[in-house]
């Protein structure tokens, strides 16, 4: 008898990230791991650009202050090709939201949550789970004694 799966399958959503400050990757990335996501990390938007052009993900993270191009112009190209077409889009970005008219307002639709530096890691867990529809676990509780165990 063979036997095949039945229900539907869990595939681990893939999270792009981008940042050009390697800490802001590394603490994004450990933020969103007890989502049980894939994360790939990149550098600069160009690099964002040249991995969206074949791969797919469910999510992407993104600075908005970055040389070369901002992360508003990357997440419209991303958004232009398509099979990241309909990426959710997370900033995180020590710049507020604009709320008037300016040259990125046309761009504020594409966005679709906004995470503050300096940065809360728990802030940026709970809008990676709402925006891939996972359920967010509360903070792991790690308790750090300085008193040692006897054998």
């Amino acid at each position: 008898m063979v036997m095949e799966p039945c229900g539907e399958q869990h595939r681990a959503s893939h999270v792009l990230i981008v940042d050009d400050s390697a800490l802001m990757r590394r603490i994004i990335a450990i933020s969103i791991e007890p989502l049980g996501v894939s994360v790939h990390c990149v550098t600069t938007p160009q690099e964002a650009l040249e991995f969206a052009e074949s791969e797919k993900f469910d999510l992407l993270i993104t600075d908005i202050n970055m040389p070369g191009m901002t992360g508003f112009e990357m997440v419209q190209k991303i958004h232009e090709q398509q099979l990241n077409a309909n990426v959710p889009v997370v900033v995180v970005s020590a710049a507020l939201p604009s709320s008037g008219p300016g040259p990125n307002a046309a761009l504020a639709p594409s966005i679709d949550a906004w995470v503050l530096k300096p940065i809360n890691p728990l802030h940026v867990r709970m809008a990676a789970a709402r925006m891939l529809k996972l359920e967010a676990k509360p903070p792991d509780t790690i308790c750090i004694s300085s008193q040692g165990t006897n054998a």
